[in-house]
C-alpha cells in the first residue's frame, strides 16, 4: 500500500482511498484500534490530519509502551527542576518505602500528548486531568493508552491511562484536544 498517512479502522479501507495515496504506509491492525501516523512531511500532513480526524470514532484507542531508564528520569528531573531525590537516588527511594527510584508521574503522563500529537498532526492539547494512583519504578514497562470518549467537531475528549506490565493503573485522567483538519489551521 502507498499513503501519506496510515489510517486503520475496524472497517476495511476502500480501494479508492488506497489508490489516492502516494507515500509508504505502515498499518497497525488490531480489532479495536484506529491508528493514524504521519509517515511523510509537506502537504501530505494536512491530508493526514483530515483523514485521521475522519477515521476517529468514539472508542478509538491508541497506545504507546515505553521503558524509562534512569537516564530518562534524570534528564526529566533536570529539565523540570524536580529536586525530589526519590526519582534518581536509590537510598532516598528506599527511605520512602520504594524498592528503587520511582518515575516522575508527569513523565508518565507526558506519554498522553505524545500519543495524540503523533496520531493527529497539528493537534492542540487543551486540558488534562490526572490522578496518580500507583508509583512505577525506573526501568519498569509503562503502557499508555488514550481512548476517544466523545467527539464534537474538532474537539475530542480522551480517557487517558498508564498501566504497568501487570495491568495496574499508574496514572489516569481525561484529556481534551483540538484536532486540526488541515495543517494550515495552526
Amino acid at each position: 500500500f502507498k499513503c501519506g498517512y496510515a489510517c486503520v479502522a475496524r472497517e476495511v479501507l476502500s480501494a479508492s482511498f488506497m489508490q489516492n495515496c502516494n507515500h509508504a504506509i505502515m498499518m497497525y491492525l488490531t480489532s479495536t484500534t484506529v491508528g493514524c501516523r504521519v509517515r511523510s512531511s509537506s502537504s501530505s500532513i494536512s491530508r493526514a490530519a483530515a483523514a485521521c480526524l475522519r477515521a476517529l470514532s468514539t472508542g478509538s484507542k491508541y497506545t504507546l509502551a515505553r521503558v524509562f531508564t534512569q537516564q530518562n528520569a534524570a534528564e526529566f528531573v533536570t529539565l523540570t527542576g524536580d529536586s525530589n531525590p526519590i526519582h534518581v537516588d536509590k537510598a532516598a527511594a528506599s527511605a520512602a518505602g520504594h524498592a528503587a527510584p520511582i518515575l516522575p508521574g508527569m513523565l508518565m503522563a507526558a506519554m498522553f500528548p505524545a500519543i495524540i500529537g503523533s496520531h493527529f498532526p497539528g493537534a492542540l492539547y487543551l486540558t488534562q486531568t490526572l490522578k496518580f494512583r500507583k508509583p512505577a519504578l525506573v526501568g519498569s514497562r509503562v503502557i499508555a493508552e488514550v481512548r476517544a470518549s466523545s467527539k464534537s467537531g474538532q474537539r475530542v475528549t480522551f480517557e487517558t491511562v498508564c498501566r504497568d506490565a501487570q495491568g495496574a493503573i499508574l496514572v489516569d485522567g481525561t484529556a481534551l484536544a483540538l484536532l486540526k483538519r488541515r495543517a494550515e489551521q495552526h
